[in-house]
């Protein structure tokens, strides 16, 4: 082999290029055995910033530091997060019971929903939301309709004391719209009625954003923001074991990696099989092109 590689190092050189290229359109995925988690390998959690809570109009709030705390509050405003990974026996009709069940709950919705009916494990990740009320009544219902909860994280912030604090500012500006407004009653000349009209715009849209931030925050203080997902493969799950030495785990890596590297090779011939027309032609040239300057050294 050798021996030839060395006499035909020309068409050794086509031949690795053609192979190569179809390697890399083609590559071996060999993480390709966890394609079927929905969603990242780390539970997400919604993280109540104020910069998320406001939707990015904190430009108002530049300067002046973050919202002073309100210990004395006792209707706290508090946003929770829950993400649950389960084991279910059927994805399709887990997904269908948990979408019956909320459309039953006043309140509750269904915010998104994808079904993966992967190679290996059928998967799912729903987000619904649902009245605070209500929240443990789902808790329990979920739990009952898997085979085994894999992993189940709360997660709670305390919005209160941003939210006192958009209040105060709210009532400020409010305070200084309508005595604007009796200037504008006042106002003698139009340069003077403009100016104060354009006063009462910008307070106005400053009123409209602090307005829908509190709106946005009562919203996620009332219902529970909750993800779920659904495999019928543990391994298709994104949470971390207790117990990262499973052979079985392992060994179903193995072989799932066993027929990706398998199917990576199969997609490789048949690249080698399309081109080989254009192989062959190459080989002919070669061949040619080697007796025309044999020829033309004799």
């Amino acid at each position: 082999m050798l021996n030839w590689i060395k006499s035909h190092k020309i068409l050794s050189i086509i031949i690795a290029f053609l192979l190569l290229f179809a390697f890399y359109s083609f590559p071996i995925d060999r993480y390709a055995i966890y394609s079927n988690i929905p969603g990242a390998s780390v539970m997400p959690s919604e993280k109540y910033s104020y910069s998320s809570i406001s939707g990015g109009n904190d430009a108002m709030y530049s300067g002046r530091g973050q919202a002073a705390p309100t210990p004395d509050v006792e209707e706290r405003k508090v946003a929770e997060n829950s993400n649950f990974s389960l084991l279910v026996k059927n994805v399709t009709e887990t997904t269908d019971n948990i979408k019956k069940k909320i459309s039953e709950i006043k309140g509750a919705y269904t915010v998104s929903s994808n079904i993966n009916r992967g190679e290996y494990s059928d998967t799912a990740n729903i987000v619904i939301r649902v009245p605070v009320a209500n929240v443990e009544e789902i808790k329990t219902f979920l739990r009952d309709s898997s085979v085994k909860v894999i992993s189940e994280n709360i997660e709670r912030k305390d919005i209160t004391d941003t939210y006192v604090d958009i209040e105060r500012r709210l009532s400020d500006l409010e305070k200084q719209r309508v005595r604007f407004e009796q200037i504008l009653n006042s106002a003698d000349t139009v340069e003077e009625l403009m100016s104060v009209q354009n006063a009462i715009f910008q307070l106005q849209n400053q009123i409209d954003s602090y307005q829908g931030q509190l709106n946005y925050m009562k919203g996620i203080t009332r219902t529970s923001k909750i993800t779920i997902y659904l495999a019928t493969d543990e391994m298709s799950l994104p949470y971390a074991p207790e117990n990262p030495w499973k052979p079985e785990a392992v060994f179903k890596n193995a072989v799932r990696s066993l027929l990706t590297t398998l199917q990576g090779i199969g997609k490789l011939l048949i690249w080698v099989a399309v081109y080989s027309p254009l192989i062959l032609v190459l080989i002919v040239a070669y061949v040619i092109i080697k007796k025309l300057i044999r020829r033309y050294r004799k």
